[in-house]
């Protein structure tokens, strides 16, 4: 076991005196406490253990708020979670991560992949969040954040809502929060015919399944809701969880 203390600064305030527990009453996958000993990650969301995260090693943070986290190196750490239907990319869906950047490039934040499909969260080196879904047909949606949104050697709290859709072409533009502020984003892409379900393949927490721009960097929280949440939902979370990291 790897344990560390972290002095990481954030610009986030102290825990908010009307924040209640956060809203999850569609959250399937949640990761906030990381273990001490051993590799498996409790799944604390709805889906229940089924849906336990293996990390690669353990590589346990503890926070000078008393919060747990997991802390990646860049290249081999990573937390996987078990394939099923409580991941799908073709369910609308509320991403939600507190994570502390530590890399100056591009880095995989969260992906699933095939040989013939692709589906993932980056951030690029200039700070921009990044979403790609490609199907087995080759056509590709993309939506991207102006540069600068997520800041290196800084924490951020990303939400992101969306409602995929099948096809064609008939997701819903997306909801991005970075520290509760709210981001615009622009769309590129092909026309498609359909998307395929992606849930029969497990899902990487820091890593790409090519192995390429793993996450370097520090990851509080980790929720995955099967459901869009809305602006005040989100906002409540964002009050509810951002005690998590230093001030």
């Amino acid at each position: 076991m790897r344990q560390r203390f972290s002095t990481h600064r954030t610009g986030f305030g102290d825990r908010d005196a009307s924040a209640v527990t956060p809203y999850e009453a569609a959250c399937q996958i949640k990761y906030s406490t990381w273990p001490l000993a051993g590799t498996t990650v409790v799944n604390e969301g709805l889906a229940g253990a089924t849906y336990n995260g293996t990390s690669a090693a353990n590589t346990y943070t503890l926070l000078k708020t008393g919060a747990s986290a997991f802390t990646f190196n860049g290249s081999t750490d990573k937390v996987t979670t078990p394939k099923g239907t409580a991941i799908n990319n073709l369910t609308p869906v509320t991403f939600e991560w507190i994570i502390y950047r530590n890399i100056a490039g591009n880095s995989m934040l969260w992906s699933k992949q095939t040989p013939m499909m692709l589906y993932e969260y980056v951030l690029d080196a200039n700070g921009t969040f990044d979403m790609a879904r490609v199907s087995t047909e080759g056509a590709y949606t993309q939506w991207k954040s102006a540069a600068g949104v997520i800041p290196n050697t800084a924490w951020s709290f990303i939400q992101w809502a969306w409602s995929y859709g099948t096809g064609p072409d008939d997701e819903g533009t997306p909801i991005l929060k970075v520290n509760n502020v709210p981001r615009t984003m622009t769309k590129s892409g092909t026309t498609h015919a359909l998307w395929d379900s992606d849930a029969s393949y497990d899902a990487e927490l820091g890593h790409r399944f090519l192995a390429d721009m793993s996450f370097t960097g520090t990851i509080a929280l980790q929720r995955i809701h099967n459901a869009i949440l809305n602006d005040s939902q989100l906002t409540r979370n964002y009050y509810a969880d951002r005690w998590r990291v230093p001030q």
